[in-house]
């Protein structure tokens, strides 16, 4: 009844050749007892509760200090569990499956809760009913025939997310120089990320449609897929792959297997990870390691063990902040949700959230966040049988989670989130959020439609635009997209995309006076250790001739620079004031001056 039956199973086998060997047995003996179906009988658990936490909790003390200690040594053990969401969670659990099975053939449904400020499990249900077992003969096939009520899904439970990754895709491309502002086109497009024909693909749209062009933030509220690979690529896979796992995820370890289709939920995450995942976004980017004791002693009162936030900042504060505010908008999810997104708002309480429903149907997930409480929640079968088609998320999921809200929000003080800063959008085409430009060159305009990758190289994204475009293996396809989209939709199709006149199109489309400056580090109102770094990404349409460094006013620093685009760096050894401001100033070869501040606090 705990976590380890094909282990157990495995040494029942083991045990039985090992007496044949002997001759305690015979083989025919041998036989006939491996072949035997068992049929465990109820566990003596009694009036156990939480049995799915406890039973973690308990694999969680034999990896620390064995079997035999936790067994024989009277250990007292203080978890982490409250007791009132726990109880929430069970009841949101079964209503859910029992609703679900109804109405979309799923028969199950997990739930985990976390103190996203110190990695703490507050509730955890890893199924419907721990104590229900293979449901009798005459069940529904794809249903609970093969439900163990057992099993935990929560942490045992590998299964592909969906679109629950996209956030971190789009954070990831924010953190490169992408802003929600950025325009992609939602047009129908062939992904060969492998340069081979065969392993290529075009996803499709939850619904079928293809919106044009449209700005990051609005994609990820509405959840689109095509943007959403197309963001993937832009922020680089390794990338977005290096921020899942720093910020909690443990699986998606084969990356030979994902390709891009990883941000439609190309891989396997574990509930509880996903919900570590998202603590470390509601918490700006620090991470805290996830606990299940807050204290264990032994027999005689000595303290074994004691809980102690293990906790590290895993990306700077500006990109978590610009996800919340794009998750946290009822406006932005409306198009997606419909008549669902009242159940994602309550009263008085800010909330970020992010659904997603696995291609086939067979897996259903809504994370939801605050600053304080973060909730996930998983619907599907056991046995991997897939929903019909309309159980998705929003339908199977969402009900699930707001059921377990509606009674857990009332024991929390609402807290809202940071806003991010306010930064100069880059003046680069679809960078700045136009997907079409007109540029004048002697008197003539010359209307221009392209991919962003006619404008952006992924590798350098503010930096200057491509003089051979062609040369990225995704153009071609990402533009032939464009063009059909274009040719359909734009009654003049045949006036964009004609030659410019110029070698460079560097000097077509930016204008000369824009500087952009982009503090990378540390965050406006970040506590910071001295000694630390000032990092700052400077953009110019012009030749930057200074960029200098105020602390509190006073000059700490004048750097000649050039070219187009800088990297600022410097070390601060001391700060003489609690609060200070540091100001970068950047000066361009015609004298054109920006200016970027930010507090800090030691």
């Amino acid at each position: 009844w705990g976590t380890h039956t094909d282990e157990l199973l495995a040494r029942k086998d083991y045990v039985l050749a090992r007496m044949t060997e002997l001759n305690f047995i015979t083989d025919e003996e041998n036989k006939i007892a491996s072949d035997t179906e068992l049929d465990f009988a109820p566990p003596s658990l009694g009036t156990i509760q939480a049995p799915h936490f406890a039973l973690t909790v308990r694999d969680v003390l034999i990896d620390t200090f064995g079997e035999y200690m936790v067994t024989n040594g009277g250990l007292k053990v203080i978890t982490t569990l409250d007791a009132r969401l726990q109880k929430f969670a069970e009841e949101a659990a079964e209503w859910g499956a029992e609703r679900n099975k109804e109405l979309y053939s799923s028969a199950n449904a997990a739930i985990v809760a976390q103190d996203p400020k110190t990695g703490q499990v507050l509730a955890l249900s890893g199924s419907k009913n721990y104590f229900a077992d293979v449901v009798p003969e005459g069940c529904t096939p794809g249903l609970d025939c093969e439900f163990e009520g057992n099993f935990n899904v929560a942490t045992q439970g590998l299964r592909q997310p969906g679109s629950a990754l996209k956030p971190f895709v789009y954070m990831t491309a924010f953190e490169k120089g992408y802003s929600p502002k950025t325009v992609v086109f939602d047009v129908s497009t062939e992904f060969d990320a492998r340069n081979n024909p065969e392993t290529s693909y075009r996803p499709q749209n939850f619904d079928g449609k293809f919106r044009g062009p449209i700005a990051l933030e609005n994609a990820l509220a509405q959840s689109l897929n095509v943007p959403a690979v197309k963001a993937l690529y832009l922020a680089g896979f390794d990338d977005v792959l290096k921020n899942l796992h720093q910020f909690g995820i443990t699986s998606l370890q084969e990356r030979w297997r994902y390709g891009l289709s990883l941000t439609l939920g190309g891989g396997e995450v574990k509930l509880v990870d996903l919900v570590n995942a998202y603590a470390t976004m509601s918490q700006d980017g620090v991470f805290h390691k996830q606990k299940l004791i807050l204290k264990v002693e032994d027999s005689k009162g000595a303290v074994l063990e004691e809980y102690r936030d293990e906790s590290k900042r895993v990306i700077d504060a500006q990109y978590p902040r610009m996800i919340h505010q794009i998750l946290s908008s009822p406006e932005l999810r409306q198009p997606i949700f419909g008549n669902s997104n009242a159940l994602t708002q309550f009263p008085g309480y800010e909330i970020a959230l992010k659904t997603g429903t696995t291609e086939d149907h067979r897996d259903a997930w809504t994370v939801g966040y605050t600053p304080f409480l973060i909730t996930g929640v998983w619907a599907g079968n056991n046995n991997n049988a897939p929903m019909v088609q309309q159980g998705s998320s929003i339908l199977a999921a969402v009900p699930i989670w707001n059921r377990f809200l509606q009674n857990a929000l009332p024991l929390f003080e609402a807290e809202s989130f940071a806003r991010p800063e306010t930064r100069q959008i880059p003046n680069k085409p679809m960078l700045n959020g136009e997907s079409e430009i007109r540029p004048v060159i002697n008197g003539r305009v010359y209307p221009q439609i392209h991919s962003i990758l006619f404008y952006v190289d992924p590798a350098d994204p503010l930096g200057r635009i491509p003089t051979n475009p062609g040369a990225n293996s995704q153009f071609a396809n990402w533009e032939q997209g464009v063009v059909e989209w274009t040719r359909n939709n734009m009654w003049n199709f045949f006036e964009y995309n004609q030659p410019l006149p110029v070698s460079d199109i560097n000097t077509v489309p930016l204008s000369q006076t824009a500087v952009s400056i982009t503090n990378t580090k540390p965050s406006n109102g970040e506590f910071v250790s001295v000694p630390f770094v000032v990092q700052a990404d400077i953009q110019s349409a012009e030749n930057l001739q200074t960029i200098e460094l105020y602390i509190d006013k006073k000059l700490a620093t004048r750097k000649s620079v050039s070219g187009t685009f800088q990297r600022f760096e410097f070390y601060v050894a001391t700060l003489q004031t609690q609060q200070s401001t540091i100001e970068i100033k950047a000066i361009t070869q015609s004298g054109l001056e920006k200016t970027a501040s930010l507090i800090v606090f030691h």
